[in-house]
C-alpha cells in the first residue's frame, strides 16, 4: 500500500480523478438521456425511467456499496500478507454468487413489478432488457473494490467512461433502429435499456482484462458469513443514498396519481424524470469525491492520525460544497429556461420547470449528503449512517404519499419529498461527522462557496432578459465564469489546499 510522507494516504488525487471521470460520464449520460427523452416522448420516457429506477437499487448495491466496502477492507490490510490475498479471492467469489442470486430475484419479480409500474404491463420488456446488467455489475464491483483498495482509481474511472459511451452510442442506435419498425414506446424503451446492458458488458470485459493478478495466498481467515457482515451495511447504505428515492418514486407515483383520478401517470413520470435527470447530475458526481476519500480516511483512522482525518474531511466537504452549490442553486434559479433549452414540449416548460426548481434545492443537500455518508462509513460509523438514511427514506415515502395526492401539488410532490429527505439526512449526517472527527466549526467551510453560488445564481437570473436558447447558454456560461472568479477572489481554497489538490501522492512503501 502507498502512503505519503506523513504516513497517511492522501485522497485528493484519486478523488479528483474520479470526479473528472464522473463529470465526463454525466455529460455523456446527459447526451444520452436528453435526446432519448425527446425520441421516446413523455410516455415512452416514463416507461424507460420507471424500469431504470426499479433497477437502480441493484446498480447502487453492486457499483456503489460493495466496492466501497471492499476497498475499505483491502486498504486497511497489508497487501503482502497472504491471508489478505485469501480474503480478496474470497470477496470475488462471494460477489459473483451475490450477482447470481440478485439476478434471479430480479427476474422472478419482473411480472409483479411491471404491474405496479404501468397499466397493462408495458414495462416488462424494459425490465427484461436491463436484467443481465444486475449480474455484470456485481462482477464489476469485485474488481473495482480491488483497484480502489489499492488507491488505483484509474480502472474505475475508465470503466465508467466505457460504460457511458456504450450507453450513448448503442442505446440511441438501438432506439433509432426499433423506431423504424414500430412507434410503440414500450419497445423503444426496451431497446434503449438493452443498449445500456451491452455497454456494461464491454466495461466488465475491460476490468476483467485489467484485473489484479493475485499471488497464491493463505486461505481467508473469514467465513463467508463474516465477510457479508463486513460489507452489507456499506452496501445497503449506498443503496439508500443513491437509489431508494428513485425506487420510492417508481413504486408510489403511478398508484397515488391513479387513486387521485389522474390517468396520464406515465407521461407525468416522464416529465418528472426529465427534471430528475438534471438533478441527479449533482449527487452522482459528488459521490466520486466520497468514494475517493474512503481508503485514505480508513487508513488515517486505523493509524489514529486525527490531524489527517480533520484535514482530509475538511477538504472533502469544501470540494463538495464548491461543486454542488452553483449547480443546484443555478438549476433552481433558471429552471424554465434550462428545461426549454434541453427538452421539447410545453409540458416540459411548465410542469418540468416547477419540478426542476424544487429539484435544484434538493440537489444541493443530496450532493452534500453522499460524501458525508461515505466519510461516516470510512470512520466506522456505518450503523449511524444507515439509521440516518432509513429516517430520510421514511420521510421521502410519507411525503410522496401525502403531497402527490394533493391536486395543486401532484407530481411536484415527488420533488418535495426528495428535498425533505435529503434536508434531514444532511442536517443529522453533518452533525455526526463533526462529532466523529472532532470539528466544532465545520459549517464555516460552506460560507464562501455559498456566497459565490448566490452571486452566480443572481447573475444568471439577471442575464436572462429573454427566452432564446442562445441567451440561456450565454447566461449559464457568464454565471459560471463569475463563479470561478469569485472562488479566486474569496480565496475559497488556500495555497495549501491548492498544492494538495494538484499534487499526486508522494509515495513510499509501508
Amino acid at each position: 500500500m502507498k502512503h505519503n510522507e506523513k504516513g497517511s494516504t492522501s485522497f485528493t488525487f484519486g478523488a479528483l480523478l474520479l470526479l473528472a471521470s464522473g463529470i465526463l460520464v454525466k455529460i455523456i449520460g446527459a447526451l444520452f438521456k436528453i435526446p432519448l427523452s425527446n425520441l421516446l416522448g413523455d410516455t415512452g420516457f416514463g416507461y424507460f425511467s420507471a424500469a431504470y429506477d426499479v433497477f437502480s437499487p441493484f446498480y447502487a448495491l453492486a457499483m456503489g456499496g460493495l466496492p466501497v466496502a471492499a476497498a475499505r477492507l483491502i486498504a486497511t490490510e497489508n497487501s503482502s500478507d497472504g491471508q489478505a490475498v485469501g480474503r480478496e479471492r474470497q470477496m470475488h467469489r462471494v460477489f459473483i454468487w451475490l450477482g447470481i442470486i440478485f439476478t434471479l430475484a430480479f427476474l422472478a419479480a419482473i411480472p409483479l413489478l411491471s404491474r405496479i409500474l404501468s397499466q397493462g404491463g408495458q414495462t416488462t420488456l424494459s425490465l427484461l432488457a436491463i436484467a443481465p446488467s444486475v449480474f455484470l455489475f456485481f462482477v464489476i464491483s469485485a474488481y473495482r473494490g480491488s483497484f480502489e483498495g489499492r488507491h488505483d482509481m484509474k480502472p474505475t474511472a475508465v470503466s465508467d467512461i466505457i460504460e457511458a459511451c456504450g450507453k450513448l452510442g448503442l442505446g440511441l442506435l438501438f432506439v433509432l433502429l426499433v423506431a423504424r419498425l414500430t412507434e410503440n414506446g414500450a419497445r423503444q424503451s426496451a431497446a434503449a435499456l438493452f443498449g445500456i446492458t451491452v455497454g456494461v458488458v464491454i466495461a466488465a470485459l475491460y476490468l476483467f482484462l485489467k484485473r489484479p493478478r493475485l499471488p497464491k495466498g493463505q486461505p481467508s481467515d473469514l467465513s463467508n458469513r463474516r465477510l457479508l457482515d463486513l460489507v452489507w451495511r456499506p452496501a445497503l447504505t449506498a443503496l439508500l443514498i443513491s437509489s431508494a428515492v428513485g425506487l420510492i418514486d417508481a413504486l408510489t407515483v403511478a398508484p397515488v396519481l391513479h387513486r387521485s383520478g389522474i390517468e396520464a401517470s406515465a407521461a407525468l413520470y416522464g416529465l418528472r424524470s426529465k427534471a430528475h435527470t438534471l438533478y441527479n447530475l449533482v449527487p452522482s458526481v459528488s459521490a466520486m469525491l466520497g468514494i475517493g476519500a474512503v481508503p485514505a480516511l480508513a487508513v488515517a483512522l486505523k493509524q489514529g492520525n486525527r490531524e489527517s482525518l480533520q484535514k482530509q474531511t475538511s477538504q472533502l466537504l469544501k470540494l463538495t460544497a464548491t461543486l454542488v452549490f452553483p449547480i443546484g442553486f443555478g438549476m433552481a434559479a433558471i429552471s424554465k429556461p434550462i428545461m426549454c433549452l434541453l427538452y421539447s414540449g410545453e409540458a416540459s416548460a411548465v410542469i418540468g420547470a416547477r419540478l426542476l426548481t424544487v429539484y435544484g434545492f434538493a440537489a444541493v443537500f443530496a450532493g452534500l449528503c453522499v460524501p458525508i455518508i461515505h466519510a461516516l462509513q470510512a470512520l466506522d460509523h456505518q450503523k449511524s449512517a444507515l439509521r440516518v438514511l432509513l429516517f430520510g427514506v421514511a420521510v421521502k415515502l410519507i411525503a410522496n404519499v401525502v403531497l402527490i395526492s394533493v391536486p395543486k401539488i401532484g407530481i411536484v410532490g415527488a420533488a418535495w419529498g426528495t428535498l425533505l429527505c435529503y434536508l434531514f439526512v444532511f442536517a443529522i449526517g453533518l452533525s455526526l461527522l463533526c462529532s466523529a472527527v472532532g470539528f466544532r466549526k465545520m459549517p464555516a467551510l460552506f460560507f464562501r462557496p455559498l456566497l459565490a453560488a448566490f452571486v452566480c445564481s443572481a447573475v444568471s437570473t439577471v442575464a436572462l432578459a429573454g427566452n432564446s436558447k442562445l441567451l440561456t447558454m450565454a447566461a449559464i456560461l457568464l454565471a459560471g465564469g463569475v463563479y470561478l472568479l469569485l472562488i479566486v477572489v474569496l480565496r475559497v481554497f488556500s495555497r495549501e489546499d491548492l498544492a494538495e489538490l494538484l499534487r499526486k501522492n508522494e509515495t513510499k512503501n509501508e
